[in-house]
């Protein structure tokens, strides 16, 4: 017997979410893919010319306290002063290639290029050189 008030239907079950047509176009897939490419090949290079210039660097910046002599008044002329000097570079190069990547995941995370984590990395790495040179030369 047929029921007047459609109570006797199955009900609806919930509906999936749509996919966004754009995460379904295998071209933004393959764009998103060479960015990410693209972002690996300049931070593998990036890391690699800063390894030789930390390389570099810290012997230069440590060789800043050859003229010291006895005089104990600068940074530089210490110990301390010239470890310091000498791994800078190392560790703003450590940070500058982990905030890289985490730029770039995060970035990704909020659909933008990669590319945005070298904006984080970049200036970690100049800043640690940049304090290095200036315990060197001050």
């Amino acid at each position: 017997m047929p029921s007047v008030t459609g109570m006797d239907r199955e009900p609806e079950l919930p509906r999936a979410p749509e996919v966004p047509s754009a995460l379904l176009d295998s071209g933004a897939a393959a764009r998103r893919k060479g960015q990410w490419t693209g972002f690996g090949v300049a931070l593998a290079a990036l890391t690699v010319l800063g390894l030789a210039v930390s390389f570099v660097a810290g012997f230069v910046f440590v060789m800043a306290s050859d003229g010291c002599g006895a005089d104990r008044s600068r940074y530089i002329c210490t110990p301390g002063g010239q470890q310091t000097v000498f791994w800078l570079p190392w560790g703003g190069l450590l940070a500058g290639f982990v905030l890289s990547l985490v730029g770039a995941a995060v970035a990704t995370r909020l659909r933008r290029t990669p590319w945005l984590g070298l904006a984080a990395g970049v200036p970690a790495y100049l800043l640690a050189f940049g304090v290095a040179y200036s315990i060197a030369v001050g």
